[in-house]
């Protein structure tokens, strides 16, 4: 991927990490899965796995648009700092 392709990836996941709605949907479904997870019977072993697990895909989506967004301000930082003349 170039480096102009990574910038804006960047933006794209700057954008997204800052929108009201998408802040709403991964605040709303981690508090859905913690209270459901915290409701479990004693026995119920296997959906509190089930819950948690959900709960680490919710988080490695998140971290992935946050890695997104870094490669994408590296590649700005590359794209403005000036080249040695050859």
């Amino acid at each position: 991927m170039t480096l102009e392709q990574e910038s804006r990836r960047g933006e794209q996941a700057r954008r997204l990490l800052e929108d009201p709605l998408l802040q709403e949907a991964f605040a709303s479904v981690d508090r859905a899965l913690r209270e459901a997870w915290a409701a479990t019977q004693d026995d119920a072993t296997a959906e509190r796995e089930r819950l948690w697990l959900m709960l680490k895909l919710l988080g490695r989506v998140r971290i992935h648009v946050v890695d997104v967004l870094q490669t994408g301000k590296l590649a700005d930082g590359q794209l403005t700092e000036p080249r040695p003349p050859l």
